[in-house]
């Protein structure tokens, strides 16, 4: 059974939305306008599937200016790299507004913003438009992935934690954004917000990964998978 969360909402009447990473298939039937969602902005892979103009940083790209999609000096790329030109897929990252792609490559320093601007649209006309109707909104944040540093420029250098902390603040500043307008449409006292985390700080991402100190989740390596993805409740 693959029914998803929003097609049991939906049914039962929620107004729905997804923004951000999807990872399950972008063509119909398979993106989420086609499994549950009535609106999506963002896009159908991890934003480390292909090249963009400005990609921010990566341990395996260490020719950061000429790692993007159209490079000053092509023979300065990295092979082994995933967001530069030579990357597997031989594509660029696209930005998916319901079934359209509305922008490729994607500008990643931007992307936090918009993803921000479409959540609280949502969350403005599912209280307005149709109010006493609830919602289910889904954001799937490609902050804090890498490549890291696709943050506004007022964050940069702000943090003690380098490039990571300043792309963190910018996530901090964005879902700050989304839940300030949960509280403008006045609807804070009844609406459950769930932050959740996946897999945790890469082990080879040294300072653009994070950190799961004390933790030191081995569950996905004993289950047959590489150590790049770290659980962090073990």
């Amino acid at each position: 059974n693959e029914t998803t969360i929003a097609e049991m909402l939906r049914a039962a009447g929620y107004h729905t939305a997804m923004t951000g990473k999807w990872h399950l298939g972008h063509n119909p039937p398979h993106g989420p306008v086609h499994r549950g969602f009535d609106a999506f902005l963002g896009l159908p892979m991890s934003h480390d599937y292909g090249c963009t103009d400005r990609p921010g940083y990566d341990m395996a790209c260490p020719n950061r200016l000429n790692d993007i999609c159209s490079p000053p000096d092509p023979t300065k790329t990295d092979r082994g790299c995933n967001i530069g030109p030579n990357n597997p897929w031989k594509e660029s990252v696209p930005l998916y507004l319901n079934d359209d792609i509305v922008e490729q490559p994607v500008e990643l320093g931007t992307l936090a913003q918009r993803y921000a601007s479409f959540a609280s649209d949502f969350i403005r006309k599912a209280s307005g438009e149709n109010a006493g109707q609830p919602f289910f909104l889904y954001m799937a944040w490609n902050h804090m992935h890498v490549p890291v540093g696709n943050h506004d420029p007022k964050f940069a250098n702000t943090s003690k934690r380098g490039v990571y902390g300043d792309t963190l603040r910018q996530l901090d500043e964005s879902i700050g954004k989304v839940v300030a307008t949960i509280d403008e449409v006045g609807a804070a006292s009844n609406t459950l917000i769930l932050l959740t985390g996946d897999n945790g700080a890469p082990d080879d991402q040294c300072d653009f990964g994070g950190s799961n100190w004390p933790f030191a989740g081995k569950w996905l390596a004993k289950q047959g998978g590489g150590t790049g993805k770290m659980t962090t409740w073990e």
